[in-house]
């Protein structure tokens, strides 16, 4: 997958929907606090010293990320000089590397704690206060992010979280802390709900680590109940509002992989409340890897995409987000574009990444989609025939009515497509695990496996 993507605003589609709205990107009055273009964080926790952790820190370097933001349990050895000499070793001594502090890391915590101010000195543009990675906020590239330590030392951090919030402008907000919100871990750490809550009604995305495992919710509106905003409510497509975000854990830092241990099944829909979108345990067999969002993308003030991708280089979940915060009108969405039927037969959209697009029914015939990821993009009834999909992602997406005879699917990522009954006459599936997948009725004659 091409590393360094760009976002499909120009071109065919850019023109469309510029003329359709009548503006140009000039021509909005910014009123709010916005992240550089394209700014992409890789998020982790639970990391350990070892080749895993080298594995997701050369998977971070990989991917392009310009920040890191660690939720805490760095070595499991107490020893910062070893742990900072690690992440220098593959990003650099001046990379900027942020963190909350872990419950592994409390009893070296002054060391590590002056590596991150060391860190923090190298890199001016990024400007933090507080007690640094315990009860501390911090500005860089216009993202706002909060880093903290509820349940670990210290006390009174709703009352933080809530200033912090309530006297901040950016589109971006961040909660950053390390014990996850399953109830039993939360009081025995003497956590209450009060942070989830008061991160949720400033509209900050909440981060947490502890469970080596990443999980991801769906948008919320009351993190005590587990409730899905009812307005916001799709799987991969999420928002953040005054009073809704969602929650993710991205435990995979190299140290351990748990199991799932609640929300049963272990397929999706999952259990408890449907609040989960995604989980990744030992139970779907997963590796290490990290979560990697890129705000403003493509200059576009209001929406995000992010995917966890593993040290395979699998991609395992995708999302967009869209924020309402500020002064933005909120059906003002700059990536969205409607598709459906059109004919874009021979298109080039190699190497992009198409977000919230309707492409259904959609004349695709021979366009070149290689290396795409299509993060909450519509495909049903397109017509893919000898379209170019090599190293596409089609994570989890309804192929339902889409023709893919002819097309090249070489080392795609096609994680929860249904492919029983389909016609994949002449289609190249060179570098595909097909172990798993439902063959019934399908064609496969003059298939390239």
């Amino acid at each position: 997958m091409n590393k360094q993507k760009s976002i499909l605003v120009g071109g065919i589609i850019g023109l469309a929907f510029l003329i359709a709205f009548g503006f140009f990107l000039s021509d909005i009055e910014e009123k709010i606090i916005q992240p550089d273009g394209g700014f992409r964080v890789a998020f982790i926790a639970d990391q350990d010293i070892n080749t895993n952790s080298i594995a997701v820190l050369d998977l971070i370097k990989d991917e392009g990320a310009q920040l890191v933001l660690h939720q805490g349990d760095f070595d499991y050895e107490d020893d910062p000089d070893k742990w900072d000499r690690m992440i220098s070793n593959v990003l650099g001594d001046d990379f900027p590397y942020l963190a909350s502090l872990g419950d592994h890391d409390v009893k070296a915590w002054s060391g590590y704690q002056e590596k991150l101010y060391d860190r923090l000195k190298k890199n001016p543009d990024a400007v933090c206060n507080g007690d640094l990675g315990v009860k501390s906020s911090c500005t860089y590239k216009g993202l706002f992010f909060i880093l903290a330590a509820p349940g670990m030392i210290g006390s009174d951090y709703n009352s933080f979280i809530e200033k912090q919030l309530n006297d901040n402008d950016s589109t971006w907000r961040i909660c950053s802390w390390h014990i996850d919100m399953r109830e039993e871990v939360m009081v025995s750490y003497g956590i209450g709900w009060e942070v989830y809550e008061s991160c949720k009604n400033g509209g900050a995305i909440i981060v947490n680590g502890h469970l080596h495992t990443y999980a991801r919710s769906k948008t919320l509106i009351d993190f005590e109940n587990q409730i899905v905003d009812p307005e916001w409510s799709e799987r991969n497509k999420l928002r953040i509002n005054d009073g809704s975000t969602f929650v993710f854990v991205s435990g995979l830092g190299g140290h351990s992989i748990r199991d799932q241990e609640r929300c049963l099944p272990v397929s999706y829909p999952y259990g408890c409340n449907g609040e989960w979108a995604s989980v990744y345990t030992s139970d779907q067999d997963a590796t290490y890897g990290a979560l990697f969002c890129t705000f403003n993308a493509g200059g576009q003030p209001n929406k995000a995409y992010c995917y966890f991708k593993n040290i395979d280089g699998r991609i395992i979940d995708e999302f967009t987000i869209t924020s309402f915060l500020g002064t933005y009108p909120k059906n003002t969405n700059l990536i969205d574009v409607d598709m459906s039927g059109w004919d874009l037969t021979g298109n080039d959209f190699s190497n992009k990444v198409i977000i919230d697009t309707n492409l259904s029914n959609a004349v695709l015939v021979g366009a070149d989609l290689s290396n795409t990821v299509t993060i909450g993009t519509t495909l049903t009834g397109a017509d893919l025939t000898d379209a170019n999909l090599t190293g596409i992602s089609l994570v989890f997406k309804d192929l339902t009515g889409t023709i893919l005879r002819g097309a090249d699917l070489t080392d795609a990522n096609l994680t929860g497509i249904d492919f029983s009954g389909r016609d994949l006459t002449g289609t190249i599936l060179r570098g595909l695990d097909l172990s798993d997948k439902d063959l019934t009725g399908t064609i496969l004659r003059g298939a390239d496996l």
